[in-house]
């Protein structure tokens, strides 16, 4: 899922889906292939971007 589907998929969730408010954990892929680092970086960025923007509070959370 792209950063953007990301931010309209949560958008369209009614607001009983937000018991504590606006608040995102954000957790990458804990399996990557040889190359991939950049562009998770990227679309992290990307995501979290998206998301402060929409006024949601964004917590990074470790991969496993």
């Amino acid at each position: 899922m792209s950063p953007g589907d990301v931010v309209a998929y949560l958008e369209k969730l009614p607001s009983i889906a937000w018991p504590y408010g606006l608040v995102v954990a954000v957790q990458e892929n804990g399996v990557r292939a040889p190359g991939d680092d950049a562009r998770i970086k990227r679309s992290r960025e990307e995501l979290v971007r998206l998301l402060e923007k929409t006024g949601a509070k964004v917590d990074l959370w470790p991969s496993g």
